[in-house]
C-alpha cells in the first residue's frame, strides 16, 4: 500500500500510525506531479482531497488517479458535503 499527502504533518501522522508496517510504504508528494507510474494500483482511495483544490486541479487529480489505475480497478472518492470558508465550488 502507498500513501501520500502533500501536507508533511499528515505523512507524520500517518506513519506514527501505519509507518511501522512492512506493507505500507508512505511519500510526501503532489498529486498533480505523482512520481509513480501508470497502472501501478489496483485500488485508489481519496478521502477529503478533492476539495482542498482548485476546479483545474481537481480534474488533474482525478485524470491521474485514473491513469494509476490499471484497467479494472477501484477508484473510491470521498467528497465533503461542506466546503470551507477559503474555496469556493
Amino acid at each position: 500500500m502507498v500513501g501520500f499527502d502533500i501536507a508533511d504533518n499528515m505523512i507524520r501522522v500517518c506513519h506514527s500510525k501505519y509507518g511501522e508496517r512492512d506493507s505500507v510504504e508512505l511519500m510526501l508528494a503532489d498529486i498533480e506531479h505523482l512520481p509513480l507510474n501508470p497502472n501501478s494500483f489496483d485500488a485508489a482511495l481519496a478521502i477529503d482531497m478533492l476539495v482542498y483544490v482548485s476546479d483545474t486541479s481537481r480534474k488533474v487529480c482525478l485524470e491521474n488517479m485514473v491513469n494509476l489505475v490499471s484497467l479494472g480497478g477501484i477508484i473510491i472518492v470521498e467528497v465533503k458535503m461542506s466546503v470551507p470558508p477559503m474555496l469556493s465550488i
